[in-house]
């Protein structure tokens, strides 16, 4: 350790200097790291889990329509209001159709490679 002493003040400022900048590239380095996994993670979790969602929220939109479609049905006096209110039934139910095979082709996709880890 001696050897350390006997260096000049100028070397030893700038051995500290490289010495803590050294830790903060390193520091810098491993954040650059750690947020680029964070963004693969978060682009993950949006196509795999928040997409699928609104195929869900799109049957469900359709099956309130349909319902409201039956009630007016059911209200309607006449037969052309009927069979008009029951028309839309049909296209409600390919619509329901269409967003089930998007929802079960998206949950087929899914793949977990690591198992979850508490945080």
């Amino acid at each position: 350790m001696d050897w350390f002493w006997n260096l000049k003040t100028r070397n030893k400022l700038l051995t500290g200097f490289l010495s803590v900048a050294l830790v903060i590239a390193v520091v810098g380095f491993v954040g650059l790291f750690n947020m680029y996994r964070i963004n693969e993670g978060v682009k993950a979790m949006y196509h795999d889990r928040l997409v699928p969602i609104q195929d869900v929220g799109a049957i469900e939109k359709n099956i309130v329509a349909i319902r409201a479609d039956f009630w007016q049905a059911m209200s309607a006096r006449d037969d052309a209001m009927k069979s008009e209110a029951y028309k839309f039934f049909d296209v409600h139910f390919l619509e329901i159709e269409k967003a089930m095979k998007a929802y079960s082709q998206s949950l087929s996709l899914i793949h977990i490679s690591e198992p979850t880890r508490p945080y």
